[in-house]
Order: C-alpha cells, then sequence, then structure tokens
C-alpha cells in the first residue's frame, strides 16, 4: 500500500529518462558506502523521505541523506522492494545473498527490516515483512530471542508487532532455551505483557476445563484492510 492513495506510482521508464538527476545519494553504513536511489520512487513510498527531499530539510537542498545507523543488507532489501514491490523468495537461498551466507542471520534480517520501515514511514514494505515474519498456519515463524530483544529496544510500545511476539511466545513457548540467546537478555516490557497476556488467557480458559484453547491465528497479525482482503488472504 502507498503513502499517498491519490497518486499512481511512478513508472519506472520516466525514472530511467531522468537518469542520475533523478537519483537521491544515500550514504549507509558506518563506512557510508553510497546508493543511488530514485528520488520519485523515495518520495512516493515513504513519507519521511519525502519530507526529507521536499520540506525544509537540509537533504532537500543538497540530496545526499546519511543513514550511517542502518545495515547494508537491510538498506539493499529496501532498495529491491522499492522497484520491484517485492521481497526475496521464501526459500533460504532466497535470502543468504543478503546475510553474508549466514542461515543464522536471515530472521534478524527481517526485523531489522520492519524496524527500517517503521521508522522511515515505508507503510507497504512494514506490511509486507510483518506478513513474512508471522508467516501462516502451515508455515509459523519461530522468534528467536535476539529478535525479541531488538523489536521491544527499537520499535514504539504501541507497536503491533509486539503484540504478535507476545502471543506467540505464551501460546507455544514450551520452557525450552531460547536459540542463539540468554533469557537474561530478555527486555522487561516484553516479560510484563507476557505475564498480563498469560492472565488474560486463564481467565478467557476459565470454564473450559482451565486449559488456554486459543488458537494461533496469523491474520490477527497481518493487519488486513478489511474482512474480504482477510478472507483471501494466502498466507492462510
Amino acid at each position: 500500500m502507498a503513502d499517498r492513495r491519490d497518486a499512481k506510482p511512478p513508472l519506472l521508464g520516466d525514472i530511467a529518462r531522468e537518469g542520475p538527476e533523478g537519483a537521491v545519494q544515500i550514504l549507509v553504513g558506518p563506512n557510508l558506502t553510497r546508493f543511488h536511489v530514485p528520488k520519485a520512487l523515495l518520495c512516493y513510498y515513504s513519507s519521511y523521505f519525502r519530507g526529507a527531499l521536499t520540506g525544509n530539510w537540509k537533504e532537500g537542498d543538497d540530496g545526499i541523506i546519511k543513514l550511517d545507523d542502518v545495515d547494508i543488507p537491510v538498506f539493499q532489501v529496501f532498495v529491491h522492494w522499492l522497484f520491484t514491490q517485492q521481497l526475496p523468495g521464501p526459500h533460504v537461498s532466497d535470502w543468504l545473498q543478503y546475510t553474508v551466507h549466514d542461515p543464522n542471520n536471515i530472521s534478524m534480517l527481517k526485523m531489522k527490516i520492519y524496524v527500517f520501515a517503521d521508522r522511515f514511514l515505508v507503510d507497504g514494505l512494514r506490511l509486507a515483512i510483518k506478513r513474512v515474519i508471522v508467516g501462516n498456519s502451515k508455515r509459523p515463524y519461530h522468534p528467536r530471542l535476539p529478535t525479541i530483544v531488538h523489536a521491544f529496544n527499537n520499535l514504539r510500545s504501541d507497536d503491533p508487532m509486539l503484540d504478535y511476539l507476545v502471543e506467540y511466545h505464551c501460546l507455544f513457548y514450551t520452557g525450552n532455551k531460547f536459540p542463539f540467546g540468554k533469557l537474561d537478555d530478555l527486555p522487561y516490557s516484553f516479560l510484563l505483557r507476557c505475564f498480563e497476556m498469560h492472565g488474560e488467557l486463564n481467565k478467557e480458559a476459565k470454564g473450559k476445563d482451565n486449559s488456554m484453547d486459543k488458537r494461533f491465528d496469523p491474520c490477527d497479525h497481518h493487519e488486513h484492510a478489511n474482512l474480504y482482503e482477510r478472507g483471501h488472504c494466502e498466507s492462510t
């Protein structure tokens, strides 16, 4: 979903005709790796970049934006999505080229993409990567401890991603050790919300053989625009 519903996305042919003059220089990561990204795409899909490049910000004058705290792989996926409106495919191999060929980094990369999209107001990317993270009833995503920590340390307290992480943990955690992390690393806010949700689930279960029979429905976290979209969700 684009940020501006009253306009159509820019045609790639028109962007190509603009040449270098239509590109914005974005310096990414601690080494300030230079990317040239079409201004039209940035402004259409991100209200943050639209404000930076068309308002009174310094970036709007010189056409250079510095993102020295953003990881290169995260920004590469963002640029790929800008041009194609698609994320890498569902297979591990589709993501390995962005993670220095380490499968253990894929879960964190996806969460960092979500945080990036939320921070820079790229709502279409945020929804797309969230649905990848949440997964579906046949291929659920199992949140790893480092991704939970990263989400709670970098998202607003009312972000819906946090609700998903808490609900999934309360419904499926069996007391086993988290992979790739220590329980002591979990944020206090995460533990508090889990405690509160367990209370709510126990209330719902009262009178039902005292069992928590709530079923996990991925669509509760896909943020569908309406019931029709939910009913036709390809992830179910």
